[in-house]
C-alpha cells in the first residue's frame, strides 16, 4: 500500500514539473499547455481575457467613455484655429499664397450639409478612434472634384493589390468597397477616395489609432466601473437590522417599519432609537465604501492622454487634478506642450494628404501645396514673443519683410528693400568722405552766450518804465 502511494505521488509530481516546463516556455497558462487539468477547464490566455475591439465598437467608445470623448474632442476644437493655405516656397525659401484654388474652395465648403469644421471633426474622430480616415471625391462634368465626403471607417474596406505595380498611380491599393447602411455597396476606385492613417509598422496600407493603442488602459477602467455597478446593483444592504427572539408576524413588521420611519425616518435621522423587552436588540449594517480606486483610475487616464497626446490638465483629468493645480502657469505650459507636440503634427498631416490627393494627383510635378498658418493660435504666440526678443539684436541688419516673413505675415512689395532700423539711427556709409564742417557754425559756447544776452534784453523789455509827467498835469495839481 505504502509503495503504491509513493508511485501516485512521483506520478503526480512528474506531471506538474512537465506542465510548469511548458508554462514557462509558453508563457501563458493557457489548455495548451495543460494547465487546465489543475485548475479546471475555465482557464484562459491573457489575450483572450483582453480581448479586442471591431472597427464598428471603436467609434462607438466615443460615446460611453468621458476621458476618451475628452481628449478627442479636444482635436476636434482645436483643429479649426490654425488656417489652410495653397501655395509655394519660391528659390529663396519664401512662402506665397496662391488664391482661388477650386482645391481649397473644396474643402471650405465640402458639400450642402456639412462645414469646413464638419469635415475636419469627422476626419479627426475617425483618426483618432480607428487610425483611418476615408474622404469619398465627388467629381462634376468637367473632371474637377466638386464635393467632399467623409465616410465612417465601419463603411469601407480597403481591398490591397495582389502585387505590387511599377507603373500605376496606386500601387498598393486596388480599390475600396463602400457598404452603405441602406444595403447598397459601392466600389470606389482609389483616385476617388482621400484614404488617410495613422502609420502600422507592420503594414503599408493599415492603420493604428491611439484608441487602439490605449485599449488596455480603456478595458481596466471599464471593468472599475462595470465591477462598482454590479456591487451597487447586487448587494441588498440593509440599513438596519432587528432581533427578537420570537419570529415576527407580518403585522408586527408593518408596526415597526411604521414606528421607525416616525422616530428616525426622514427629518429625524440620527435620532436616538429605545428598544425595550428581553432580546430585543438592533444592528446597524456600515455603508459601501472603499469602492473608489484612485491609482488604477489615475494610471489609466494618464495613459488615455499619452496615447492622445493630450495633457491630462487639459482635459481635467484626476490625476492632473490631484498633482498639479489648475493655475495659470501650469496651464500655459500645458496648452504650449498640446499645441507644438499634437496639434503641429496633426496639421502637418492633413496638410500632406490634402497635396497628395488634391494637388499633386492632377499635376505631380506641382510644387503648389497645403499648409496651415497656425501664427494666430493663441497657445503658440508665446514662439513669436521668444523670436522677437531673439532677433532684437540684429534688427538693423535686417529688411522689413523678412522680419514679417519671420512672424508669418505676408510680403509687402512696396518695402521690399527697407531695413528695419530703429529709428535714432543714422545709415553711415564709410567710403563716402567726412561732411565738412562750415566755418561759420556756432560753438555751444557761443550759443549759451547768446541765449543769456537775449534773454537779459526780454527780461528789460518786459519791466514798464514810469512816464513823465505833463506840463498840464502839473498846472491842475496846483490849482
Amino acid at each position: 500500500m505504502n509503495l503504491y502511494k509513493s508511485i501516485a505521488k512521483w506520478a503526480i509530481r512528474k506531471v506538474i514539473r512537465s506542465k510548469g516546463q511548458a508554462t514557462a516556455q509558453d508563457g501563458l497558462m493557457s489548455a495548451s499547455t495543460g494547465w487546465d487539468s489543475i485548475f479546471g477547464s475555465n482557464s484562459v490566455s491573457l489575450s483572450e481575457m483582453w480581448g479586442n475591439l471591431s472597427q464598428t465598437e471603436q467609434e462607438v467608445v466615443f460615446k460611453f467613455h468621458a476621458m476618451i470623448y475628452a481628449c478627442v474632442r479636444k482635436h476636434m476644437t482645436s483643429f479649426p484655429e490654425a488656417n489652410l493655405e495653397i501655395g509655394y516656397y519660391d528659390d529663396e525659401k519664401k512662402w506665397n499664397i496662391v488664391d482661388g484654388m477650386q482645391e481649397l474652395e473644396v474643402i471650405q465648403r465640402p458639400n450642402a450639409y456639412l462645414t469646413q469644421t464638419n469635415l475636419y471633426e469627422f476626419d479627426i474622430s475617425h483618426m483618432d478612434l480607428t487610425g483611418q480616415s476615408f474622404i469619398w471625391k465627388w467629381f462634376n462634368k468637367a473632371g474637377e472634384v466638386a464635393e467632399l465626403w467623409p465616410l465612417p471607417t465601419s463603411w469601407c474596406k480597403l481591398i490591397p493589390k495582389l502585387t505590387i505595380g511599377s507603373d500605376e498611380q496606386s500601387r498598393f491599393i486596388d480599390h475600396f468597397k463602400v457598404n452603405i447602411p441602406s444595403g447598397k455597396q459601392f466600389t470606389v476606385m482609389p483616385e476617388a477616395m482621400i484614404y488617410r492613417r495613422f502609420v502600422d509598422p507592420q503594414s503599408l496600407v493599415d492603420g493604428i489609432a491611439p484608441m487602439q493603442a490605449c485599449y488596455r488602459d480603456f478595458k481596466l477602467d471599464s471593468e472599475k466601473d462595470n465591477y462598482i455597478l454590479e456591487m451597487l446593483e447586487n448587494m441588498k444592504v440593509p440599513g438596519m437590522i432587528l432581533h427578537q427572539p420570537e419570529e415576527f408576524t407580518p403585522t408586527q413588521q408593518n408596526e415597526m417599519r411604521e414606528l421607525l420611519a416616525e422616530a428616525v425616518g426622514k427629518g429625524k435621522r440620527g435620532g436616538p432609537l429605545f428598544l425595550t423587552g428581553e432580546g430585543a436588540s438592533a444592528s446597524f449594517i456600515a455603508p459601501l465604501k472603499d469602492l473608489d480606486w484612485p491609482g488604477l483610475s489615475s494610471m489609466a487616464e494618464s495613459h488615455i492622454c499619452a496615447a492622445f497626446g493630450v495633457p491630462p490638465l487639459l482635459v481635467h483629468a484626476r490625476v492632473a487634478q490631484e498633482n498639479s493645480p489648475l493655475s495659470s502657469p501650469n496651464l500655459e505650459a500645458a496648452e504650449k506642450i498640446f499645441y507644438r507636440g499634437t496639434m503641429i503634427s496633426l496639421w502637418n498631416d492633413f496638410a500632406d494628404s490634402m497635396t497628395i490627393n488634391l494637388l499633386r494627383i492632377k499635376d505631380p510635378d506641382t510644387n503648389l501645396m497645403f499648409k496651415f498658418d497656425w501664427s494666430q493660435v493663441k497657445a503658440l504666440q508665446a514662439d513669436l514673443a521668444e523670436l522677437a526678443i531673439a532677433i532684437t539684436p540684429i534688427l538693423p541688419y535686417l529688411k522689413v519683410n523678412e522680419v514679417r516673413e519671420m512672424f508669418g505675415k505676408l510680403i509687402d512689395e512696396d518695402q521690399e528693400d527697407i531695413y528695419l532700423r530703429p529709428m535714432a539711427l543714422v545709415e553711415v556709409n564709410p567710403s563716402e568722405p567726412e561732411p565738412e564742417v562750415d566755418e561759420t557754425t556756432v560753438t555751444e559756447d557761443e550759443h549759451l552766450d547768446g541765449l543769456e544776452d537775449d534773454e537779459t534784453e526780454s527780461d528789460t523789455d518786459d519791466i514798464d518804465e514810469p512816464d513823465e509827467p505833463d506840463e498840464d498835469d502839473e498846472t491842475d495839481n496846483a490849482e
